[in-house]
């Protein structure tokens, strides 16, 4: 079974500690001067003043294993790589100091300060892109453009690089306190030099003064917390006052934002796309400036192709100056080369569009009337054109329903955010895109919008039957071959502890009357559990009843569900008969059983939309409303046990002792994709409320955290309500990395599960590697049999609470329910029989679960109580 469980280096975010302050050219508004973050086993610091932007990574850790260096720009996409090899035991570096640096011939750039603990050997270095960096990182990929040494001294020495389109790149080393630098240069003119770095006093660290350069230019001016969010909101006050008193997170979202356009995340993905922006601002309307709308929907519109379709990524830099040259066009040199080959990001600008339009109607009207700059026409023009396309793609289907009609991937196996083939199941037509993206997108069109099509009739051709009997038979097989331990099944799996209800609800479970989508239809679809519900739930007004049942399900424990005590995952294959699934959705594949942080916050924003709905109008659904409630109760405990990664990318769960914890993605994925510290559209909780206590995300969890295996503050976290995994608790061992086969899907039956590997499943651990601890008792409200409750009868009658409010005296479940409100619990809704004459119980149920329970809490939090 390919689910990786077992020791692996635990992965952290801590806060940022303070470097020295920006140099005093900055635009105060929005220079940035802060680190490290750290996360999945690298420190990051971020930098940004008048002069340059740049982020600078290192591994975090002391090791016989070569230092990860790494300077990457926003400006051209542009980076440097270089490994420094220990030549004595451990070696470590630490980033002392960073600041901008410019010269008269046009180099631009960061030069800082690095503090080496022992001697060192340069390995392997790259100047180029970002995504050439990229590719050497995770795909091990072989650069054809060599780094040559420039000049060099006994204190000194200079590498370079030229691009195709002359831009020259340098990367400089200087001696720096204690420190010694030696250059031999290679025999062969075209070999890499030999460069080492050493203490002269070895008990002493050595000290090395970089700069990194280029003399690209562009024009990119950044946006800082005045600029990006509103200054109040009667609506959302509470939340802009949470957001300006936290500049932590502020201030990482800020280093991907620039009035032309918003960048997708570093150091990974310093670029435009079109998708990654989109989401993001779906979910940040009701908080950001509108001058910060204009900076992301300026940024989407001037790419707009000539037949409606919106850039999904924008190669500039050395990159397209290399994609150029190899499509037979050397003279475009590095002109930018956009990427249209994705179908989702085309029905994601008008849904923002029209939120942006209603919330501010003048600046929308002005924005309409300006010219791109990039492409011929205005931007109501450009507009137009995309509306154009999604009416055109959508009428097929509007006007005979079928598969072979809904929304396929023009260049298979990518065209969403799933983007590969294992990702999307091995399927053409997405749900994502014609259960919510495309009827989102038409119901932006007024003038259209009611002639077209719901999504309800994509929805039934994504539904996938499974019963009860059928569910808990494959779950079991899942089980048994992933040797994940039964405790996952009962009650609430990893997340025992929590205070929400409906563990494992016998009515609410995959087979008892809630269906599963397939992520992609195919002739055979994977039967994969997944997260991509959530666009639905946000983007539709009218979700089919069957989308919310598996929303239910899919809000239980993993495997039942999505749901750890670290996260929710975004793919479960727990329900398929196809081993394959298994390998190709567990916690190593990059869309598999792993927790990507906008993932979340999309289907908290989601639930949290269709239950509002139900206050102004009636559903359905509605007799689901409590189930769903009690479905975003546990979300939130899963979410909360994320919190030390919350802003991050991408991490995998890794279980330990019937817990999980946060896993390095990057560490035990067989392509080695690492996750992003800084991710723009992971921002998207700054707009959000916890729905449990009403309080603003980025102000923190007051609940008691109980779920998380280990739940540490770090001594350089400036937020002292985020936990925090430390990766010393967890010894590092070599981990395999099995080849996930790409595979034609075939119909398979129950039994072939029953042969899958047992090799990659949980592994014993070496005799010594560490102190063995008794497994901590937890408490629990079920026994040990699925779905059943443990009920226990008192040996005395106990006199029933009773207490006097105004003259009112409150007992029996009135009073359970007002003292469940307090501790912020759920209630039953069998408190509610009886409590207002011609109102039934469910009625005045949903008026306590959706208006006074959260006023309460609300109340409650204002005046400073938990």
């Amino acid at each position: 079974m390919a689910y990786h469980t077992g020791d692996v280096t635990a992965l952290a975010a801590t806060g940022h500690d303070a470097l020295p302050a920006p140099s005093s050219s900055a635009n105060g508004s929005s220079a940035l001067n802060f680190g490290p973050i750290r996360f999945a086993g690298h420190a990051n610091w971020i930098f940004r003043d008048d002069t340059t932007a740049a982020q600078v990574v290192i591994s975090a850790t002391a090791s016989t294993s070569p230092v990860r260096f790494i300077t990457a720009f926003p400006a051209g996409n542009t980076g440097s790589l270089a490994y420094f090899q220990p030549l004595s035991g451990t070696l470590g570096v630490m980033l002392n100091s960073v600041s901008s640096v410019s010269h008269n011939d046009g180099q631009r750039g960061v030069s800082g300060e690095l503090s080496f603990s022992g001697d060192a050997r340069l390995g392997l270095t790259v100047l180029g892109s970002v995504r050439s960096l990229r590719e050497v990182v995770e795909e091990r990929k072989s650069t054809d453009f060599s780094t040559r040494l420039c000049r060099y001294d006994s204190d000194s020495v200079w590498l370079t690089r030229t691009w195709l389109d002359g831009t020259v790149q340098n990367l400089g080393l200087f001696a720096g306190k204690n420190t010694r630098i030696k250059t031999r240069p290679a025999d062969d003119p075209t070999g890499f030099p030999s460069i080492t770095i050493s203490c002269i006093d070895e008990d002493q660290n050595a000290s090395i003064r970089f700069e990194s350069t280029f003399n690209f230019t562009t024009s990119l001016r950044g946006l800082g917390m005045e600029d990006l969010f509103l200054r109040s909101s009667p609506k959302d006050e509470d939340i802009i006052q949470a957001i300006r008193a936290n500049n932590e997170v502020v201030d990482q979202l800020a280093f991907l934002a620039y009035e032309s356009e918003f960048l997708a995340g570093g150091w990974r993905f310093l670029t435009y796309f079109g998708r990654d922006t989109l989401l993001a601002m779906q979910v940040l309307l009701p908080v950001l400036s509108a001058k910060a709308c204009e900076g992301i929907l300026t940024g989407v519109i001037q790419r707009t192709g000539p037949d409606g379709e919106l850039c999904h990524e924008e190669t500039i830099g050395d990159y397209a100056a290399i994609l150029n040259t190899q499509d037979g066009h050397p003279e475009r040199a590095s002109a930018p080369v956009y990427d249209f080959k994705m179908i989702d990001t085309d029905f994601l600008l008008l849904p923002a569009l029209a939120v942006y339009a209603e919330l501010h109607p003048a600046s929308a009207r002005a924005l309409m009337s300006r010219n791109s700059s990039l492409v011929p026409g205005t931007f109501r023009e450009l507009v137009q054109r995309n509306a154009d396309r999604v009416c055109r793609l959508a009428r097929p289907f509007a006007e005979k329903p079928g598969k072979e009609r809904l929304i396929g991937f023009k260049a298979w196996p990518f065209g969403n955010w799933r983007d590969s083939a294992a990702g999307n199941g091995w399927g053409r037509y997405p749900f994502d895109v014609n259960c919510a993206m495309v009827p989102a997108a038409l119901r932006a069109i007024s003038s259209l919008a009611g002639s077209l099509l719901s999504n309800s009739e994509a929805c039934a051709l994504f539904a996938i039957p499974i019963s009860a009997s059928q569910a808990e038979a494959r779950l079991s097989t899942y089980m048994q071959a992933a040797s994940l331990p039964s405790d996952l099944l009962y009650g609430a799996g990893s997340l025992k502890g929590s205070q929400s209800e409906g563990w494992s609800d016998p009515e609410h479970v995959v087979g008892a009357g809630a269906p599963l989508y397939a992520l992609a239809l195919a002739d055979c679809p994977a039967i994969v559990q997944h997260s991509d519900l959530a666009f639905a739930l946000l983007y539709s007004p009218t979700v089919p009843e069957g989308i919310i049942r598996a929303t239910i399900a899919a809000l239980q424990p993993y495997p039942r569900g999505l749901l750890t005590n670290v996260g929710m995952v975004v793919a479960n294959a727990a329900y398929d008969t196809n081993p394959h699934s298994a390998k190709a959705f567990s916690n190593t594949a990059y869309h598999g059983a792993v927790a990507w942080s906008w993932q979340q916050a999309w289907m908290a924003a989601g639930i949290e939309r269709q239950l509002q709905l139900c206050a102004t109008s009636k559903p359905a659904w509605i007799a689901l409303a409590p189930a769903l409630r009690d479905a975003q109760m546990r979300l939130w405990d899963a979410i909360q046990g994320s919190a030390s990664v919350l802003w991050t990318e991408v991490w995998s769960p890794v279980l330990r002792h019937d817990k999980f914890s946060v896993g390095d993605l990057g560490a035990i994925s067989a392509d080695g994709s690492e996750g992003n510290a800084v991710q723009l559209w992971s921002y998207a909780f700054l707009a959000l409320r916890d729905a449990r206590t009403g309080r603003p995300v980025v102000a923190g969890f007051t609940i008691p955290h109980v779920l998380a295996v280990l739940d540490y503050t770090s001594p350089h976290s400036t937020n002292p309500s985020r936990p925090i995994l430390t990766p010393a608790i967890i010894p590092k061992r070599k981990l395999s990395k099995p080849k996930i086969p790409m595979v034609k899907r075939e119909a398979t039956d129950e039994s072939d599960l029953t042969g899958l590997e047992n090799n990659l499943s949980t592994e014993e651990e070496p005799a010594g590697s560490r102190t063995t601890t008794p497994k901590p008792k937890v408490e629990s409200d079920y026994d040990q049999k699925p779905f059943k409750r443990a009920r226990t009868k008192s040996k005395t009658k106990t006199k029933a609470r009773s207490t006097t409010t105004n003259g009112k005296k409150w007992t029996g479940p009135e009073l359970e329910a007002l003292l469940l409100a307090v501790a912020g619990k759920s209630v039953p809704q069998s408190c509610f029989k009886d409590v207002v004459p011609g109102r039934t119980a469910q009625q005045c149920y949903m008026t306590w679960r959706h208006t006074i329970q959260p006023a309460i809490v609300k109340f409650l939090h204002e005046r400073g109580g938990d």
